[in-house]
């Protein structure tokens, strides 16, 4: 048995500063090319049973000790406590201020990325709790975090080119885990899956080329297979790189599950458009296993939602307002499209969640008309949020449509009302900011619809070298177990 001890736990912690001063350090690229090598490691370990998967037994272990040590290193550069913002506070010189924000930008952006890219290794689907656990303190120590940088008028210090550096790039991992697969090794590792959340995980770093040689080898690993929503093959056409989407980010032409039974993205969102009783909703249609999707799946499909439902809500809001005919059946056709993209999510997202990231990321042509039907959706997909009243009018006024209970229309005659303002549509938080539990999946199984060819759809600084880690405990030995 080989016993291989991690390059990072060599980094003894310099005796000239204190452990609090230390976390205020970013990783230096000695470092940083240490975690990613044990990135590697972890990826290729196998378990001593061959019938244990890899994603469960001693390895799962290992991976989840690994992620809990990234997510402490991250969360050191926004601690839950307040003290770092009284030691921010007592500093004389807005300079210094802006120096320290910046390192603990750098130090939490690297080991940000490193545990959301961390989701590959366990090679199959992730415990729900753990997963879950892993966002929610990212989230908790970026918004600390952010909210330091707007304190101290900083700016949005996440934007910083200085920060560049410190993203990893997910398609050098893709690269790396390809072209260094161990020569005993006998499956084709990484696959489909891999390789396409590490897509979905690309950050401002990667160059256009390199993304597309990517996404070519993706589309080789598919090549025997068949898309179960319109059995068509992934070939360059339909299948190569992403869609351009002026109102959302690029979207992937092919969304591959944990089951590895990829599909076009067009006809993942095409299964949202039935309502006949074919499989299951949160299903693969060709071998019936749960997608068990993750939060490195969210943006694309979300984007994938917005490429093909947002230019039907906005003709639809546009025929209500040309028209002046409010229509009942478009909004509860808006309120099941939420729902169905929510079972299929395998809840992963609310609906009522659904529709707030599609309002904040779709650019609409009618902005009055949308505030209100946006109130009207909500006020179904989140009753407790705001309940529905049995005397709300709706009267259409213009070219827009104002929503007042029946004791207050004489006032919107007399031109008093006006619709209330919504959130920037181009806020592109981080989208486990919004995730809210799914209280009610559709519990009807639906089909898979067969539809076009999918192209036809849209085509479009560190003071030292090793003084900033110190106050996690070393990692565990990485070795064939």
């Amino acid at each position: 048995m080989r016993h291989h001890r991690s390059r990072t736990d060599s980094l003894s912690p310099s005796r000239s500063r204190s452990p609090r001063a230390q976390a205020l350090l970013p990783p230096p690229l000695e470092v940083r090319e240490a975690f990613i090598s044990d990135f590697a490691a972890l990826f290729w370990l196998r378990n001593k049973s061959i019938e244990d998967p890899p994603w469960c037994g001693e390895r799962e272990a290992r991976i989840r000790q690994f992620r809990e040590r990234l997510v402490g290193l991250a969360e050191q550069a926004a601690p839950a406590n307040e003290d770092w913002i009284d030691e921010l506070l007592a500093r004389p010189h807005r300079a210094t201020i802006d120096k320290v924000l910046l390192s603990r930008w750098q130090r939490f952006t690297f080991f940000d990325d490193l545990a959301r890219l961390s989701d590959v290794l366990f090679r199959g689907p992730i415990d729900g709790r753990h997963a879950h656990e892993v966002d929610v303190r990212l989230l908790a120590a970026w918004q600390r975090l952010d909210s330091a940088s707007l304190v101290f008028a900083a700016g949005p210090m996440h934007l910083n080119p200085k920060i560049r550096d410190y993203h990893i790039s997910a398609v050098r991992i893709a690269v790396m885990l390809e072209t260094e697969r161990p020569l005993e090794e006998e499956e084709d590792i990484p696959d489909a899956r891999t390789l396409a959340t590490l897509l979905n995980l690309r950050c401002e770093k990667e160059g256009e080329e390199e993304v597309l040689e990517m996404y070519k080898v993706l589309c080789h690993k598919l090549t025997d297979c068949l898309c179960p929503g319109c059995s068509n093959p992934f070939d360059d056409v339909s299948s190569l790189g992403h869609f351009e989407n002026p109102n959302s980010g690029p979207v992937p032409k092919v969304l591959v599950p944990q089951c590895g039974h990829a599909m076009h993205s067009i006809c993942f969102c095409s299964q949202l458009a039935s309502d006949r009783a074919v499989g299951h909703r949160g299903c693969c249609r060709y071998c019936g296993l749960e997608y068990a999707w993750t939060t490195a799946d969210v943006d694309p499909m979300i984007d994938a939602f917005c490429l093909v439902f947002g230019p039907h809500v906005d003709l639809k809001v546009r025929e209500m307002a040309k028209e002046r005919i409010w229509s009942e059946e478009t909004i509860l056709g808006f309120v099941q499209a939420c729902e169905r993209f929510s079972a299929e999510s395998n809840g992963l997202l609310g609906p009522a969640t659904i529709w707030r990231v599609f309002m904040r990321r779709y650019r609409f042509s009618q902005e009055d008309t949308i505030i209100v039907v946006s109130e009207e959706v909500l006020a179904r997909l989140d009753p407790a949020a705001d309940p529905p009243t049995a005397d709300r009018t709706v009267i259409l006024w213009g070219t827009g449509v104002a929503v007042v209970d029946a004791e207050d229309e004489s006032d919107t005659e007399s031109g008093t009302s006006a619709p209330t303002e919504r959130e920037a549509k181009n806020d592109r938080t981080k989208v486990t900011n919004i995730f809210l539990a799914s209280s009610e999946l559709d519990p009807d199984p639906e089909p898979s619809p067969s539809c076009e060819a999918a192209s036809n759809a849209a085509d479009t600084a560190s003071d030292s070298d090793d003084a900033w880690e110190s106050l996690l405990p070393p990692p565990p030995l990485v070795e064939d177990i």
